[in-house]
C-alpha cells in the first residue's frame, strides 16, 4: 500500500480550489500560491492532516481578501453611480439654460461648464467662419448672441453684441452696404472689418475658456464632495459583507486552534516515542 501511495500522481492542494479561474471574476492563481507558500512557511505543517488544516486556513485567508475586494467593488460601483447622476443632472441643467436663454449675465455667473462649453463651441465656430471668409447665418448669430449676452429672444442686442452683428452683416454683403467708397477702398475696409470681428470674437472666446475652466474645476470639486458624502455602499450590503467576514474569521480561528492542537499532539507523541527509545537504548 505504501508503494502505491509513493507512486501515485500528486494531487493539487485543496486550497487552490478556492480560486476563480475563469470569467470576469478570474483571480490571480500565482498570488494564491504565494499566500500558500507563506502560510506553509509560517505554520510548518507535518503530515497530511496538518497540511489539510493549513490549506483550509489558506482558503479562508483568500476569501477574506476577496471580501476586501468586494467592498472596494461596492464602493467603486456606488462612486460611478453618483458621478453618473451628477453628469446627467449637469447636462439637463445645461440644456435648460440653453433652451430658456438664461445665458448673458446669468451665464457669466454660471458654474455649469456644459452650458459654457456650448457657448464656447458656437463662438469658436463663428470665429473660424469669419476668418475663413465664409458667410455665417446672421439671424442665427443674433439668436445665439441674445442667449450669450442675455437679451430677450426678440430684442436686438446692444453694445458689443450689436457691433459684432453689424460687422457680420457687412461681411455677408461683401461690403456693398458701405457707400461713397470705391472698390479698392471697400476691399480694404472689408479686410479691416474681418480682422476686427475676429479679434472681438477672440476676446469672447478667451473669456469663455476661462469661465469654462473655472466651472469645470468647481464641478470636479463638487464631484469629489458628492462621492465622499454618498459613495459608501448601502448599509445592508456592508452588513452582509461584515457578517460574512466575521464568519470567515471565526472559522479561521477554529482551524488554527485545531492545527495547533494537532501539532501539540504530534510533538507529544514524538516526545513519548523518543522517551521510550532513550529508555531501551
Amino acid at each position: 500500500m505504501a508503494d502505491q501511495d509513493d507512486t501515485s500522481e500528486p494531487t493539487a492542494p485543496a486550497s487552490l480550489e478556492v480560486a476563480v479561474t475563469a470569467g470576469d471574476a478570474e483571480e490571480d492563481l500565482a498570488a494564491l500560491l504565494r499566500l500558500r507558500d507563506e502560510l506553509l512557511e509560517h505554520y510548518q505543517p507535518t503530515g497530511r492532516v496538518e497540511e489539510l488544516l493549513v490549506d483550509r486556513i489558506v482558503g479562508l485567508q483568500w476569501r477574506l481578501r476577496r471580501v476586501q475586494r468586494a467592498e472596494r467593488g461596492l464602493i467603486g460601483d456606488r462612486t460611478r453611480d453618483v458621478l453618473r447622476k451628477r453628469r446627467v443632472q449637469r447636462h439637463d441643467d445645461g440644456d435648460e439654460e440653453v433652451s430658456e436663454g438664461l445665458w448673458g449675465n446669468a451665464l457669466m455667473r454660471s458654474s455649469n461648464h456644459h452650458a459654457l462649453a456650448h457657448a464656447l463651441g458656437f463662438v469658436t465656430e463663428l470665429r473660424q467662419q469669419v476668418r475663413g471668409k465664409e458667410k455665417p447665418d446672421v439671424n442665427e448669430a443674433r439668436v445665439e448672441f441674445n442667449k450669450l449676452f442675455g437679451f430677450d429672444e426678440d430684442d436686438w442686442p446692444t453694445g458689443k453684441a450689436a457691433s459684432m452683428l453689424v460687422l457680420l452683416n457687412i461681411l455677408n454683403e461683401d461690403g456693398r452696404c458701405i457707400e461713397n467708397v470705391n472698390e479698392e477702398q471697400r476691399t480694404r475696409r472689408v479686410q479691416k472689418i474681418r480682422r476686427e470681428l475676429v479679434r472681438d470674437l477672440g476676446e469672447v472666446e478667451r473669456a469663455l475658456v476661462t469661465l469654462h475652466d473655472i466651472a469645470k474645476a468647481i464641478a470636479l470639486a463638487g464631484d469629489a464632495a458628492a462621492v465622499e458624502a454618498k459613495s459608501l455602499p448601502q448599509a445592508h450590503d456592508l452588513q452582509a459583507l461584515s457578517r460574512y467576514e466575521q464568519h470567515l474569521i471565526k472559522t479561521m480561528e477554529v482551524a488554527e486552534t485545531t492545527l495547533r492542537k494537532e501539532q501539540a499532539r504530534r510533538r507529544l507523541r514524538t516526545a513519548i516515542v523518543q522517551s521510550y527509545r532513550d529508555r531501551w537504548h
